[in-house]
């Protein structure tokens, strides 16, 4: 199996691949089917937003996914029974919306990490600008410690 990381934007041209929304929300237009267990959803009273610093993200989105655990199992071997060659998971960041920054900042980054550790076999596409991520630092310390 693959799966695509990417844009809204980007996932229009893909028209022929099941496409999923990890965002909070879809722009107007699009009615993906959603997966909550990957939303990065408001946590201890606070929107996680890209105001965190890239190490505090990531440490509230890991505990996002760890909390969604079963369910982010479920969905996978889901796709694994229906034989999904290829799927993508999709959000908001794309380069153009984040003009301002030279690494792209988006949780579906963080996804792509977080599954490939639970089933190393799945193949992934970091599209739209997530091959530059500002989270490349903190997971080169992480591989040090494994």
């Amino acid at each position: 199996m693959k799966i695509l990381l990417t844009s809204f934007q980007h996932s229009k041209i893909l028209t022929t691949i099941s496409r999923f929304s990890v965002a909070r929300w879809q722009p107007k237009g699009f009615s993906y089917p959603k997966l909550y267990c990957f939303s990065p959803r408001v946590t201890g009273g606070m929107d996680l937003t890209t105001e965190f610093s890239p190490k505090d993200y990531k440490t509230f989105y890991d505990e996002i996914l760890e909390d969604n655990r079963n369910e982010i199992k479920e969905f996978m071997m889901e796709q694994f029974e229906l034989a999904t060659p290829i799927l993508a998971l999709c959000c908001w960041c794309n380069s153009s919306r984040q003009k301002d920054r030279e690494h792209l900042y988006c949780h579906t980054i963080l996804i792509g990490h977080y599954i490939k550790k639970q089933f190393p076999y799945v193949e992934f596409n970091y599209c739209d600008g997530r091959d530059k991520d500002w989270f490349a630092d903190i997971f080169l310390g992480e591989e040090d410690n494994e």
